[in-house]
């Protein structure tokens, strides 16, 4: 009888002969495995750091508890490995081609429900994003750009990668990122449990940093079995992704409540919100949130947990004194927290920073922005008015992904989210209802098409 494996981790201690490989760890997926007499599993490439070898070809005798790579010039035998495998029952007792199982997992989820979207949650942003920092994503299905999977191209070398460019243009690095960010879509919506409940769903593309290889930020929406519909958001650089976040989108009835709900404080014994700081990675900072909505006047505590000593300067957004947006500035060290008093409504801005020193040779930031709400806005300045209106906007939840004015003093253009907007047409008159029910000022909102 033949049955499918995944080969979960292999381990290579050392390889006897002329290559010795210290240390080598990766996921690596098979296709058919013969357990009568070994067989072989077939992965996409071999190597450590810039060390590749093709075309490779695992053989694994579990008689002998022994496995080595074979090439055309021979073998060569790892000397000690380590290999979990997990059984698949196979769908047929033919012989696999060698492509990798659909969806891998061969788990049936018709009857699940997305268990962590309960008790009011709709937002759960990726724990493993950062940003500009991307990774790999294990393969889970079987779409194919150029010939080649989701594991092929992660495991292409960067001069590979040029060379596609150089004969596809923008468009190899869009259409390679759309098959590895639906790759990542779908193992999230199974780490989830949301079933798609279509054959399929489209990706599309987005706001793109310009620098080669691009940054390319790609979103879907999926109609799942429960009911709801998804917005699945993230992005590639070359050929890695980061996943941001899923969302389930809403559509309450909010004609008679339309004011933003304010920011509660972070944990119960705070008496005001927090905005908590913090090391991203190695080179950059974070907050959290990044935004902070308060229904009356009132404080913003920013609690600094990076190593350094912290800078934030806060300025209020539409206000410029001869041209210059006057801003203050706090400080607070490592560990320790800094309270603003937002004594006025409308829009502010913020950044926090920690300066170049000695021991660090670049600055690090981050920013956001405190929305200061009250009963009469009215008397607020134009240019305040508008600044307002688009902070409202931002922390409204809407999948709203542009705005601008295009030169007019008293419209405010917003566009949606691409997927959303193709996937989901019916819903652009609910959004701008929506944001002309939030923004209590005589401002035009204009829906781009």
């Amino acid at each position: 009888m033949k049955t499918r494996y995944k080969i979960i981790t292999i381990l290579v201690i050392s390889i006897t002969g002329f290559l010795f490989i210290p240390h080598y760890t990766t996921n690596a997926y098979c296709d058919l495995f013969d357990t009568s007499n070994g067989g072989c599993l077939r992965i996409s490439g071999v190597g450590v750091g810039e060390l590749k070898f093709y075309p490779p070809t695992f053989v694994f005798d579990e008689n002998l508890n022994e496995c080595w790579y074979e090439y055309d010039e021979g073998k060569i035998k790892p000397c000690v490995i380590e290999a979990e495998l997990v059984l698949w029952p196979s769908t047929t007792d033919s012989d696999c081609d060698e492509e990798c199982p659909d969806d891998y997992a061969h788990t049936d989820q018709k009857n699940q429900d997305p268990s962590r979207f309960t008790g009011g949650v709709t937002e759960i942003i990726n724990p493993e994003h950062e940003s500009l920092k991307y990774g790999n994503t294990p393969q889970v299905i079987r779409d194919t750009y150029l010939s080649r999977n989701v594991q092929q191209w992660q495991d292409a070398w960067q001069f590979e990668l040029e060379a596609e460019y150089q004969k596809y243009g923008d468009e190899f690095y869009t259409e390679m990122g759309r098959l590895l960010m639906k790759n990542e879509m779908q193992r999230q919506m199974n780490n989830l449990g949301i079933v798609n409940a279509d054959n399929g769903f489209t990706v599309y593309s987005g706001m793109t940093l310009d620098s080669l290889p691009p940054h390319i930020g790609f979103s879907s929406v999926v109609h799942a079995t429960d009911g709801h519909y998804y917005w699945l958001q993230g992005g590639t650089h070359a050929n890695k992704v980061s996943y941001y976040k899923t969302t389930q989108l809403q559509y309450p009835d909010e004609s008679n409540d339309s004011k933003i709900k304010s920011t509660s404080a972070a944990l119960p014994d705070q008496i005001i919100p927090r905005i908590l700081i913090q090391m991203n990675g190695d080179n950059d900072l974070k907050s959290s949130p990044p935004f902070v909505v308060l229904e009356n006047p009132g404080e913003v505590e920013f609690y600094n947990k990076s190593p350094g000593t912290l800078f934030i300067y806060i300025s209020k957004d539409g206000v410029s004194e001869n041209g210059v947006e006057p801003f203050y500035e706090i400080w607070t060290r490592s560990d320790s927290g800094a309270t603003w008093p937002f004594a006025e409504p409308g829009a502010y801005i913020w950044h926090g920073k920690i300066h170049v020193t000695i021991d660090k040779e670049y600055e690090l930031s981050t920013g956001g922005g405190v929305l200061v709400l009250s009963e009469d806005m009215s008397s607020l300045p134009k240019k305040e008015q508008m600044a307002t209106a688009k902070m409202m906007l931002i922390t409204s939840g809407m999948p709203i992904v542009g705005m601008g004015q295009h030169g007019a003093d008293n419209s405010l253009y917003i566009s949606l989210d691409p997927a959303i907007n193709e996937l989901l047409p019916e819903s652009r008159k609910y959004y701008l209802q929506r944001a002309q029910q939030l923004v209590p000022f005589d401002i035009d909102i204009i829906l781009e098409k």
